[in-house]
């Protein structure tokens, strides 16, 4: 398992709210990378009185980028979601600007690069000439696809993507939130129940409740290994924030088959951001200590690696991949959707 490096132990640094006092034997080209590849750019303002030039002003630079992405692109979410409210689509904002307002209480708080909205998959062409008229553009698949292609598409896939013409901002626009060998479509029902609003620069945005968006950012994060560690700091900042239900998260976590997800990322949120684990779950982190452990140093040996996977970090995240379920048959449609997912990407025009 990989060591920690000096430059990563700032970034847990930051990831605790501790405080760091200075960057001797850091090097500071690296630092910068790696606040970057894990999107906390929001709270690494303090390292900018400690660093030397050309890095200060680099990170100096990507706060006030990243600051004015998160303005520009919550003030195009309202003005989307202002037009689907007129044009009848119903959607959910996933994530940005809304989470960003609920959990950290300001949308320069937060990274993001683009927007998640989930719209119904019989309103998505409706939802996608909506979202031509802002400038934006069918990015992937292709737009050609035949009928049984696209059936196909959506048989093993979930989101579209669209860019703008000009601004090269990014839209996923998502018909569900399930991932077909993880979690059911007919089962996400569940975490859909009883939406709320949020409230965005005066507008109201649709988005998931607070128990929903835990459970969904637990089953998001941990699911890509939390190889970007901003995902670890909202669940982190959620435990903080929200008073949660951790009973009931821990039973619909169990019922939708995502429990060793959301216990692994308890794990993982204690060890990196230093977030005591509720009492709640006491018994099924020590019933399941074993694979859950296996699970939370395969996240760190991700997490402590490089930012583009080598072959085998790749097969070791397939192997990841098929101990989140138990189950020989769940191990089966893990790797018969690997087929489906390249097949996707080289021949349809898939992410």
């Amino acid at each position: 398992m990989p060591h920690p490096s000096a430059e990563q132990l700032i970034v847990f640094s930051l990831l605790k709210g501790e405080p760091v006092h200075s960057l001797e034997g850091v090097n500071g080209p690296k630092l910068v990378d790696l606040i970057r590849r894990h999107k906390l750019f929001p709270i690494a303002e303090g390292l900018l009185k400690m660093m030397k030039e050309p890095e200060r002003g680099e990170l100096k630079k990507g706060i006030q980028v990243q600051s004015i992405k998160s303005q520009h692109l919550s003030s195009v979410l309202t003005e989307i979601f202002s037009e689907f409210k007129n044009s009848g689509i119903e959607a959910l904002a996933l994530k940005g600007p809304v989470l960003a307002r609920a959990l950290y209480g300001d949308v320069i708080k937060r990274s993001f690069n683009d927007l998640d909205i989930l719209v119904k998959q019989d309103a998505l062409w409706d939802t996608i000439e909506v979202l031509k008229t802002f400038g934006f553009k069918l990015l992937y698949p292709r737009e050609n696809l035949t009928g049984k292609q696209w059936e196909y598409y959506f048989r093993y896939q979930k989101e579209v993507g669209l860019v703008h013409v000009r601004q090269k901002s990014y839209i996923e626009l998502h018909t569900g939130i399930y991932i077909h060998e993880l979690l059911r479509k007919s089962e996400e029902f569940i975490l859909l129940e009883e939406p709320v609003e949020e409230l965005i620069y005066e507008s109201s945005v649709g988005t998931l409740n607070r128990e929903n968006t835990f459970l969904y950012l637990v089953y998001h994060g941990a699911y890509h290994l939390y190889n970007r560690l901003f995902w670890l700091r909202d669940v982190a900042q959620a435990q903080k924030t929200w008073k949660l239900d951790h009973q009931s998260v821990l039973d619909k976590a169990s019922q939708l088959g995502i429990d060793r997800l959301l216990g692994v990322s308890l794990l993982l949120s204690e060890s990196y951001a230093g977030i005591p684990i509720p009492e709640t779950y006491a018994g099924y982190l020590k019933r399941n200590r074993h694979i859950l452990r296996r699970l939370a140093g395969m996240c760190h040996r991700r997490i402590c690696g490089k930012e583009h996977e080598t072959v085998f970090g790749k097969l070791r995240r397939n192997i990841y991949f098929s101990l989140l379920k138990p189950g020989l048959h769940y191990r089966l449609t893990v790797f018969k959707s690997l087929f489906h997912r390249w097949y996707i990407r080289h021949f349809l025009g898939g992410h």
